[in-house]
């Protein structure tokens, strides 16, 4: 037979032909400290505080939302009140625990601080507090959202509160105590509670659905607990509707039908995406996702959720046992760990962190996800996010003399960093015979870097360099850089430099004055001047024209490391600008200029 007063009404609302209307997490409401969940430090305080009679005239209860803080001051109500506590546990059968219980004791006083928040109001408590109790050797006054209470309320509560009437004590109750004042919260003794585990969760639920005979999947549960971050009040409320939409069975579809959470497993799987640098299957998955109703944010929460995990993982292994995960996501995350850097890690994050941001701008509200993804997969790929070092290739030992060394300029002030040049491949004369007896010349180290060739004015040069001012904007707007790359210079007038995309949103998005401002910013960067830029749709007819591999050729040429090469009898047989190759000695044979191949280039072969 059923012994608490909770136990008889949960089997009575059973036998009864008609539902009940009660929530499930006011039903499942903690009756005693030992059903308090995951807030062991808690219990334990308040229920040897009740045993051994040493209870404070006021309490501070704060800690996230859902997590039972007004349950605990109700039940040290109980416990203080209760006429047959053992060990500090109330019985949860008297007089005073049913009252309690029941939420119709008139010496626990519940008052919401958010609507009663003035001065008026706590006046009036001040002039209450006096009275004693009515049967109870207590009176609890529980004040909820304590720190909404204005400053001058606090302040009039304040001697109240610091010497309270010997039958009164005051349970303040918040979700953000960092906005209690001081005075305050030195008057009080604060217990901190935690966000609950998922695990934890879980095993509510789990015993939720047992009573209630619930037929559910583990992996569902623990997808509502994951949604409930850490709040169990969160977690039963959702339960509650899941019920109501599936009755007496719970799937992970079901689930993700009616919330639109998407789980562990879809952000695995677009990682994963992501790692074979695979975008078409990216793309499919997160519009299979937005189809049945996921949240594109939850996507991307879950995705940074995932990415933290890895960076847990890669900073220690014994860190894989503080995640609240399950063991087959562990493995998950251990497999992706070994597959991705700490960086790569890092970048991704901060690229998955700005769709909460973007989801707010026009257009499908798949789309800030979808630019997440191709952004990180470009990442990937660009060598940026993966440097390798080149080992330096020395000259023959037979080089007839170094290059004349040049005088090094003074340090000049600080600027704003160069966009990446074309960098020519020197091929080395043919070795000569040395005399006997002769020593090794110095070695000359190749020359793989040099400085950027000035803007000419050209529409040519503004296409050749407009993968650098993508590049740059990356630093300044990653939204602005992903519309950026639909974009296409097809005029240029000084300073009006004229845009071509293919949609009419980009264009739109292009032309607003915050946008504008900033591509002209890193137009400025990379090629200098003055810009003035516009966009228009373009339908492709318009195609800048595209400097000739000859004229690449020649800009280097003018480099004075380059000259200095050629005069001993180096020549050029390659150009490449961001691994990109811009001129091929081989492929133009028919064309003659300085240190190019060919007899007519003015030095050896």
């Amino acid at each position: 037979m059923p012994e608490t007063v909770d136990q008889i009404g949960r089997a009575q609302e059973r036998a009864s032909p008609v539902p009940s209307t009660r929530a499930l997490y006011r039903k499942y409401r903690s009756r005693t400290f030992a059903e308090l969940v995951g807030q062991e430090h808690v219990t334990r305080t308040l229920r040897n505080a009740a045993r051994t009679g040493r209870v404070a005239h006021a309490y501070l209860f704060s800690g996230p939302r859902g997590v039972g803080k007004t349950s605990a001051a109700r039940l040290l109500a109980k416990a203080v009140n209760c006429t047959n506590s053992t060990d500090g546990e109330p019985c949860d059968k008297c007089d005073s625990c049913v009252a309690i219980a029941e939420g119709r004791a008139i010496d626990v006083v519940e008052i919401d601080a958010a609507s009663n928040r003035g001065i008026d109001e706590i006046r009036g408590l001040r002039e209450r507090v006096g009275y004693a109790p009515a049967g109870s050797r207590y009176r609890f006054y529980i004040l909820d959202e304590a720190h909404m209470l204005t400053g001058e309320a606090a302040n009039a509560f304040l001697k109240t509160l610091e010497e309270p009437p010997e039958h009164a004590v005051f349970v303040l109750v918040t979700t953000e105590a960092h906005r209690v004042p001081a005075t305050v919260v030195s008057r009080c003794q604060r217990l901190e509670f935690r966000r609950l585990t998922m695990r934890a969760i879980v095993q509510q639920l789990d015993r939720i659905c047992s009573e209630e005979g619930i037929a559910s999947e583990r992996a569902a549960l623990e997808l509502i607990a994951r949604s409930a971050t850490g709040s169990m009040r969160d977690a039963i409320a959702l339960l509650d509707q899941l019920v109501a939409y599936s009755g007496d069975t719970l799937t992970v579809d079901q689930i993700r039908a009616v919330i639109g959470l998407a789980g562990t497993d879809v952000a695995v799987a677009l990682l994963s995406a992501v790692l074979d640098r695979a975008p078409a299957t990216g793309l499919r998955l997160i519009n299979r996702c937005v189809d049945e109703g996921a949240d594109p944010r939850l996507i991307a929460r879950e995705v940074v959720d995932l990415l933290r995990s890895i960076l847990l993982v890669k900073a220690g292994p014994d860190l894989a046992d503080v995640l609240d995960l399950t063991e087959e996501t562990v493995a998950d995350v251990k497999r992706l760990a070994q597959r991705v850097s700490t960086t790569e890690a890092l970048a991704m994050i901060r690229i998955f962190l700005q769709t909460e941001t973007q989801s707010r701008a026009l257009g499908p509200v798949q789309l800030p996800l979808e630019l997440a993804l191709l952004d990180s997969i470009d990442r990937l790929a660009s060598p940026a996010a993966s440097p390798v070092e080149q080992t330096p290739t020395p000259l023959p030992r037979s080089t007839p003399r170094p290059l004349p060394r040049q005088a090094r300029p003074p340090d000049p002030s600080p600027v704003e960093p160069a966009a990446p040049a074309a960098s020519p491949e020197l091929v080395p004369p043919a070795p000569e015979p040395s005399a006997p007896g002769s020593t090794a010349s110095p070695t000359l180290a190749r020359q793989t870097a040099s400085p950027a060739p000035a803007f000419t004015g050209a529409l040519s040069d503004i296409a050749h360099r407009w993968s650098d001012v993508i590049e740059r904007m990356g630093n300044l707007n990653r939204t602005v850089q992903a519309i950026l790359r639909d974009a296409r210079p097809i005029s240029y007038q000084a300073p009006n430099l004229t845009l071509g995309t293919r949609h009419t949103f980009h264009r739109d998005r292009l032309n607003e004055d915050r946008t504008r401002a900033t591509i002209e910013s890193a137009l400025r960067a990379v090629l200098g001047g003055d810009w003035v830029v516009r966009c228009v749709v373009d339908d492709g007819s318009s195609a800048p024209a595209i400097a000739k591999p000859i004229d690449r050729l020649a800009a280097v040429m003018e480099d004075p490391v380059v000259k200095g090469a050629i005069t001993l009898g180096w020549r050029v047989r390659r150009i490449t600008k961001n691994q990109e190759t811009v001129y091929d000695a081989e492929s133009q044979n028919d064309t003659a200029a300085p240190g190019a191949p060919g007899e007519d280039a003015g030095g050896p072969r």
